[in-house]
């Protein structure tokens, strides 16, 4: 399912900038498709930027468990789905 937002491999075209812009609620699990860690830069705040199936974008602090639990749990879903290749002998 492609988001109806503009979304290219994982790297959302939104900005958290205000903390207000967090989330106060836990996210469901099972609607979140991917996340993008955003650093905190010029008018930006540091925040965890999900993605949910049906494309919506949610600014959530990193610094709440919830989210780290879920970073955490995304990225081993992640490792387990994509397979591991060796280096390319360019590379060794």
């Amino acid at each position: 399912m492609v988001p109806t937002k503009q979304y290219y491999n994982a790297h959302f075209l939104v900005n958290c900038t205000v903390l207000s812009m967090f989330t106060s609620e836990v996210i469901p699990f099972h609607q979140l498709q991917s996340y993008k860690v955003q650093k905190s830069r010029d008018i930006c705040i540091s925040a965890v930027i999900f993605l949910t199936y049906s494309g919506e974008m949610i600014c959530a602090d990193p610094k709440q468990e919830w989210v780290r639990r879920y970073m955490i749990t995304m990225k081993r879903r992640t490792e387990q789905i994509l397979p591991k290749y060796p280096p390319h002998p360019s590379r060794q």
